[in-house]
C-alpha cells in the first residue's frame, strides 16, 4: 500500500518538480521535422457564424502566420505544445454564404498553394459535406 501511495505522488509532483507549466509548453517548439517553415496539414474549421471560417496549419517553427483571403489578411495563434512542430490558427471574417473563397496560409516568406472552398449557404436545399479527422501528429 505504502508503494502504491508514494507512486501516486511522484506521479502528480513530477511536472511540478519538472518545471513543466502550460506558458513553457507552449513556448517550446525545435522545429526538427522538416527545416522548412512551408504551412502542412492545412484544414478549415467551422465557427457558429457562417461568415466565418477558420483555417488552421502546422510548419516546423513559430512564426508570424496569417490568412490571405480575397484580398484580406488575418494574423494567426500559434502554439507548439511541446512537439517538434507549431501549429497555427486565423480566422476569415466576413465571408458571404455561397460565394467561393481563395485563400492561402504562410508568414510573409513561404506560403501554401492556394484553396478555396465556399461557405454554406443557409437558404440553401442540401449541402455536400467531406470530413477528414486525422491530425497526423502521434
Amino acid at each position: 500500500m505504502r508503494a502504491l501511495v508514494l507512486l501516486l505522488i511522484l506521479l502528480f509532483v513530477a511536472p511540478v518538480v519538472q518545471g513543466q507549466n502550460l506558458g513553457e509548453v507552449i513556448q517550446e517548439c525545435p522545429g526538427t521535422l522538416t527545416g522548412s517553415n512551408q504551412p502542412q496539414q492545412i484544414h478549415l474549421q467551422a465557427t457558429e457564424d457562417v461568415s466565418e471560417m477558420n483555417v488552421i496549419w502546422s510548419t516546423d517553427v513559430r512564426s508570424n502566420g496569417e490568412v490571405e483571403w480575397d484580398g484580406q489578411t488575418s494574423p494567426s495563434s500559434d502554439y507548439c505544445y511541446n512537439h517538434d512542430m507549431a501549429f497555427h490558427m486565423a480566422t476569415m471574417t466576413g465571408l458571404i454564404p455561397g460565394e467561393e473563397v481563395t485563400y492561402r496560409v504562410g508568414n510573409g516568406g513561404e506560403w501554401s498553394n492556394e484553396y478555396t472552398f465556399t461557405p454554406i449557404d443557409t437558404n440553401a436545399n442540401h449541402f455536400e459535406w467531406i470530413s477528414i479527422a486525422d491530425h497526423g501528429d502521434s
